[in-house]
């Protein structure tokens, strides 16, 4: 499988799904009110799976050794355009973390959805949570259509 080696842009995202054994629900933290996921600022010399593990143990979950537990997808990465009008690399990731470190907070995909603009800047979120529903691998899961309508936003009619 190729690795992701370099990030092409001044900024990536890393839309990192998180869940514990307890509450499989997939929840995503972020470091930014503009932009859902972490953003991070690239080094273009240094491979961008790195940065992200740095980023990741040394901030974020400080002190946490990721390497056998954060997954990259490495066959998805999409660009987007920052509200400031800088490019950025979307990447998506999963991981499994002790209950101690999930936030309640932390917003769902619907959540994330719903909170962003009707555009087209939602296209690669869009197409990021078809790679984390298993899009890309054909290895799907079933939604819970009441689930599913829970999210969404009730129209007037």
């Amino acid at each position: 499988m190729p690795l992701h080696v370099k990030c092409q842009t001044t900024y990536a995202i890393l839309l990192l799904g998180v869940n514990s054994s307890s509450d499989p629900t997939l929840r995503f933290p972020a470091n930014s009110d503009d932009v859902p996921g972490l953003l991070v600022k690239t080094n273009p010399s240094l491979g961008i799976n790195e940065q992200f593990f740095d980023y990741l143990e040394k901030g974020f979950f400080r002190g946490e050794n990721l390497r056998k537990v954060l997954v990259i997808n490495q066959e998805y990465q999409d660009r987007l355009t920052l509200p400031d009008g800088q490019e950025a690399t979307l990447y998506v990731g999963t991981l499994e973390l002790k209950e101690s470190h999930l936030d309640p907070k932390w917003k769902t995909i619907p959540q994330i959805m719903r909170d962003l603009p009707q555009d087209r800047g939602r296209l690669p979120f869009l197409r990021a949570w078809q790679v984390l529903a298993g899009g890309l691998s054909g290895q799907t899961k079933a939604v819970d259509l009441a689930e599913a309508l829970r999210h969404l936003p009730v129209s007037p009619e």
